[in-house]
């Protein structure tokens, strides 16, 4: 089995149930608790297959029940607090589980404010103690100060004549740009420098070093300024949805194609964040950003 490393060679063993760290275990874990989940009714949603729903709608208002499975560890959250009690006694029932007050989830801590005025309060995620971790780590922290996580004008190309200095292979590329991708689910505004830090994992050069020690150095100067989620319109309105979107004209030179980093609010919460390629060739970056903004509000 991919991943165990406790036999003698020559060896071949037989697994009769899977084997926690193996490559297949954590895939057999989603199945089965996966499918434990939609068999109470919930259903899993189209943009994240980690995320499960459900909604119901008492005396005229919606009320609802999320539940976010990563691995092993799972977040229960909702408006419904009957359906939520519900299903902490299904899932009590079926598995040995070990329930944490919800003040830090894989490294992000939460913080929430709470005001008479429900339009006013707020929950805030941060990842500062992971990020001073990960910038002692590569050495970001004594680092000047940086205005921008990617210099203005960085080429993305594979073939840049001016970079003749090879990337050296004592240097953890991928390991820093693993840590600054994650941290990307609270700091967005690097999702654009990450997401070409991640387009050289096995081609990279001192210069997408460099880059990916700034980005870092960018994401810790900024670990006091939590992701802040607030509700600013009545829960009962359509709400409006809010979108910010750029694109560079031919940007990926090795592709001819453009990086559009798009991302959308709704009701003021971060609803969308993502960096892509476009698939279709445009004349303008104003055609690629209202294309971009098409394809992903449908």
């Amino acid at each position: 089995a991919a991943g165990f490393t406790g036999h003698t060679r020559g060896e071949l063993w037989r697994l009769l149930k899977e084997l926690y760290g193996t490559v297949e275990a954590a895939l057999m874990w989603y199945r089965c608790f996966g499918e434990f989940i939609e068999q109470l009714g919930l259903i899993s949603n189209a943009a994240d297959p980690c995320l499960f729903q459900a909604f119901r709608t008492v005396n005229g208002i919606e009320l609802s029940i999320y539940i976010y499975i990563h691995v092993d560890d799972f977040l229960v959250t909702g408006s419904d607090t009957e359906m939520t009690a519900w299903f902490r006694t299904q899932v009590c029932a079926r598995f040995p589980i070990t329930e944490l007050p919800y003040t830090s989830h894989l490294g992000i801590r939460k913080t929430r404010f709470m005001h008479a005025d429900p339009s006013k309060r707020e929950i805030h995620l941060d990842l500062k103690p992971y990020l001073e971790s990960a910038a002692t780590t590569f050495n970001v922290d004594a680092m000047n100060d940086v205005d921008t996580p990617i210099d203005q004008g960085f080429i993305v190309s594979k073939e840049d004549p001016s970079d003749t200095e090879e990337g050296s292979p004592d240097k953890p590329y991928r390991e820093i740009v693993g840590k600054a991708a994650y941290a990307t689910s609270v700091l967005p505004g690097a999702d654009f420098a990450v997401n070409v830090q991640c387009r050289y994992g096995y081609n990279w050069k001192q210069k997408h070093w460099l880059l990916a020690k700034r980005c870092l150095r960018w994401m810790y100067q900024n670990r006091n300024r939590p992701l802040r989620l607030r509700n600013h319109e009545p829960q009962h309105t359509l709400g409006r949805i809010v979108v910010f979107i750029d694109a560079d004209l031919d940007g990926d030179k090795d592709r001819t194609r453009s990086t559009t980093p798009y991302r959308d609010y709704w009701r003021w919460n971060l609803r969308h964040n993502k960096v892509c390629i476009r698939n279709s060739v445009s004349h303008t970056a104003c055609e690629t950003e209202r294309s971009g903004t098409a394809e992903n509000l449908t």
